[in-house]
């Protein structure tokens, strides 16, 4: 999301550029107003050991995904699976190869 300038890295968060506001909007992401700008919390991931977005619009841009396929969840609690159709979705909108 950073590389498609869909985020801004600031100290300690992310900020949701225009870009990326336009991006949940076409993915169908309906969230009220205020989350938009409201600071995106960085999580770190003790097992990547990289930063990932938190907070409330990181859970519904997680349900909207389960939603449109491209995850499935797993009867591991906590894990995610990439569905084909998120591979290619991941691919084709976000550059990212899974």
């Amino acid at each position: 999301m950073l590389r498609n300038d869909y985020l801004e890295e600031c100290e300690g968060y992310y900020k949701l550029t225009e870009n990326g506001k336009v991006w949940l909007g076409q993915l169908g992401l309906e969230t009220e107003r205020n989350l938009y700008t409201k600071p995106i919390p960085k999580h770190l991931d003790w097992t990547e050991r990289k930063y990932h977005i938190a907070g409330p619009i990181s859970l519904k841009i997680t349900k909207k995904l389960i939603e449109l396929s491209w995850l499935q969840v797993t009867e591991v609690n906590r894990c995610l699976k990439v569905t084909r159709k998120g591979e290619e979705s991941f691919k084709t909108q976000l550059n990212m190869i899974t």
